[in-house]
């Protein structure tokens, strides 16, 4: 009995001390935890903080679990929370916060610090760390590219000097026209101006021949003539178109002077220089701007330069290569620049006589002749006599020349040679002058010759013969006209419509025209397209405006010199919209035509 109750005490005695030990290590734990979380952890930085927690984390499933007490007490603390402290407790959390507020060290039992601990302490609300607002920005909407402000830089940009882009060298003629204002003009930069202004009227009304125009040194122009690879229009010698642009010049200046008092007042002078061969153009930037420079354009201006006033200097070449046609003046050789070897220089005076001229019709030499061709369309040679023979030439490139003379002189007097050459040529390219010599002439007779021209192997004496028929026999020809609807070559087809349009108004045969815009034959686009400039008109300009993009560059240019003299009332909005649908190689050229237009 005494060893049942002293086993049974034994018993007690080992269970209560394997309580109070279990309760002792639980209260260190809480002890630790208060620790912790007591009010003087807000002290730690949020950094602090997230790493503790991310150690609390990752700690092992062991230090994670909670003792039996602590759960308890947890449980306990979690009913009481939601309940209103009395007022002793209210002054007890005073006296807390009081404490923590001027941060005094807390001085007690273990058991005393558990109790003013709090019963639990919210997690710090995430921080987020952001930039203050952006403010709005609105951006303005970007320009689209090759629109009217476009159009204006890249006018600014084409007045610009940009670096080089390439070089090319072509062989031509240099023409330098040279304005001359005494010293004293230049101290007034108004008057100057003005002078310069009036001076660069004789260029204001067009000049008879096609040349490329820029600004040299200082006040002077430089004019190229040239006859470029692919022209669609039909050039004279280059040459003689240039020496036939100096003369008219001074020509001009000439006259100016008696109307302007101005520039006689101040006295004005003008000079020429002239000179042939090779030639380098100097591109430069995207525009493809050029800059003429080289031997030829530099002995041009040297001689503009020591030209007599209202005089043209030219050079060797060009004496002896138009001797035939011009009267000149030699001057013995001088040293123009120290740069350059004492030179011989030649002064053009004017024509020569025109028996003189006439009478080299009969050269051995093909050119002199095919220059006498040239020349009879500017000088009132003596009789047709002359032309005759040049119309008989054996040489097609004489021949070509004086058929283009006999379009020109439409005298019905070669009619009669013209029908007898006719069936002696095979050349469609001459059968097809002679017949545009006789449209030029209109003579009646030659209807018949005409009709039966319509049936022609060759496009080209086809062609001619519509253009003929058409105007030898006005309306009369539109029932032999009609039928040609069906050629096989659209070349014919273009005329035909363009005639059956001009005479009916109909719109089909403009809708047609406007088709064969888009030929991928580069001479029936051509066609097509001088049709429906020829017409003028806004909707005739808009389709061109449509298909432009898509054309021939040779055919493009050909079109923007024709616009230059348009007379629609839009023709800016015209050359907004080529400039915006074309390509960087033809923008330049459009700038060109703004400008030439009076527009820009």
């Amino acid at each position: 009995m005494n060893l049942n109750v002293l086993l049974i005490l034994i018993l007690l005695i080992v269970a209560v001390a394997i309580i109070f030990v279990m309760y002792a290590v639980d209260e260190d734990d809480n002890i630790s935890d208060y620790l912790d979380e007591s009010p003087f952890s807000s002290q730690l930085s949020d950094k602090d903080a997230i790493e503790v927690e991310h150690s609390d984390s990752d700690s092992s499933p062991e230090k994670n679990r909670k003792s039996p007490m602590k759960i308890l007490k947890e449980t306990v603390m979690s009913v009481v929370i939601e309940q209103e402290p009395d007022e002793d407790e209210k002054s007890e959390t005073s006296d807390a916060s009081g404490k923590e507020e001027n941060n005094e060290e807390f001085t007690g039992s273990q058991e005393e610090l558990e109790d003013d601990a709090p019963i639990y302490i919210e997690e710090p609300e995430e921080r987020l760390i952001s930039a203050e607002p952006l403010k709005t920005v609105s951006h303005p909407a970007l320009l689209e590219t090759g629109g009217e402000e476009d159009m204006a830089l890249q006018m600014n940009l084409f007045e610009t000097i940009a670096p080089p882009s390439g070089i090319s060298e072509i062989e031509g003629i240099a023409l330098i026209i040279q304005f001359r204002f005494p010293r004293e003009e230049f101290d007034n930069t108004e008057t100057l101006a003005v002078l310069l202004k009036k001076a660069e009227e004789v260029f204001f009304t067009p000049l008879p021949f096609e040349f490329t125009s820029s600004l040299s040194s200082h006040l002077d122009r430089l004019l190229i003539f040239t006859e470029t690879p692919g022209d669609i229009k039909g050039r004279d010698n280059p040459l003689f178109e240039a020496l036939v642009t100096a003369y008219e010049v001074i020509r001009r200046f000439r006259q100016l002077l008696t109307s302007e008092k101005l520039l006689t007042d101040a006295k004005v002078k003008i000079a020429a220089g002239v000179a042939k061969g090779p030639i380098l153009a100097l591109q430069r930037g995207f525009s493809n701007s050029i800059q003429w420079f080289g031997k030829t354009v530099y002995l041009a201006e040297t001689l503009a330069e020591v030209a007599s006033d209202f005089s043209i200097y030219v050079d060797t070449d060009i004496y002896r290569e138009t001797l035939l046609l011009f009267n000149f003046r030699e001057w013995k050789p001088v040293m123009l620049r120290q740069t350059m070897p004492p030179l011989p220089i030649y002064e053009l005076v004017g024509w020569n006589n025109v028996k003189d001229i006439a009478s080299y019709a009969s050269d051995s030499d093909p050119n002199v002749r095919r220059m006498v061709a040239v020349a009879y369309r500017y000088l009132e040679l003596p009789g047709m006599q002359p032309l005759i023979e040049l119309l008989s030439d054996k040489v097609p490139a004489v021949l070509e020349e004086a058929l283009k003379t006999a379009v020109d002189i439409a005298s019905p007097s070669v009619m009669p040679l013209l029908k007898k050459i006719m069936p002696e040529q095979k050349d469609p390219a001459i059968r097809a002058g002679i017949i545009d010599a006789i449209a030029a002439a209109k003579p009646i007779d030659m209807t018949p010759l005409l009709l039966a021209s319509l049936r022609e192997a060759d496009w080209r004496v086809r062609l001619a013969a519509v253009k003929a028929l058409y105007a030898v026999s006005g309306k009369n020809a539109v029932q032999y006209i009609e039928p040609m609807l069906q050629d096989p070559d659209n070349a014919v087809r273009v005329a035909v419509n363009r005639i059956l349009y001009e005479e009916t108004k109909k719109q089909g045969f403009f809708d047609n025209l406007v088709d064969f815009l888009g030929d991928l034959s580069r001479r029936t686009s051509l066609l097509a397209a001088d049709a429906l400039l020829s017409y003028d008109t806004e909707a005739s300009i808009r389709e061109i405006a449509t298909a432009f993009p898509k054309m021939d560059e040779a055919i493009q240019k050909h079109i923007l010199r024709k616009l230059e003299k348009s007379k629609v009332k839009n023709l800016y909005k015209i050359y907004v919209t080529l400039f915006k649908r074309s390509g960087d190689n033809i923008r330049p050229y459009i700038v060109e035509a703004v400008k030439r237009s009076g527009l820009g």
